[in-house]
């Protein structure tokens, strides 16, 4: 948060020089929402600062991490000329693990995901192919498989 004033006293030079001072908060066993008093912290050649001391308040976000199980591998970009078999994984489906705010990662299902390989410009063939997932924007996901392997045929 920016304090909208502070005073600070000084050499010229240095004053010209500074647009700004600073407090420093340790976060590490912050656990929740809270109001700290907090001295402002100067640079060298800044001989005075008012006020010396600031309230910041620390608001926590608590966060959750769960798993989003069973989310079906689609197939993007595929030419209507060939037909796409997806050998790996085999069900056809991903689990991701999902973090962020408990107030948005407790409701999520699979219907809030789309994952997806993209098979444009791929011919014939055996290849591996990077899994894309789209999702909600607050949260985080890693999906338990970064690639699936698959197989493009000529339609007969």
């Amino acid at each position: 948060m920016i304090l909208p004033k502070a005073t600070i006293i000084g050499n010229e030079d240095i004053l010209n020089a500074a647009d700004h001072v600073r407090v420093e908060v340790d976060v590490s066993k912050i656990t929740d929402n809270t109001t700290l008093t907090l001295p402002v912290i100067i640079s060298n050649g800044i001989t005075k600062v008012t006020p010396q001391l600031v309230k910041a308040t620390i608001v926590v976000k608590k966060q959750t991490q769960k798993t989003v199980s069973g989310l079906p591998l689609k197939i993007r970009g595929l030419s209507n000329n060939y037909k796409a078999q997806i050998d790996d994984p085999v069900n056809q489906m991903i689990n991701l693990s999902v973090n962020g705010p408990n107030s948005v990662v407790d409701g999520l299902t699979t219907n809030d995901f789309n994952a997806f390989i993209d098979l444009t410009s791929l011919a014939e063939g055996n290849h591996e192919v990077k899994i894309q997932v789209e999702g909600p924007p607050d949260v985080n996901w890693t999906p338990d498989k970064s690639t699936a392997t698959i197989t493009i045929t000529k339609n007969a």
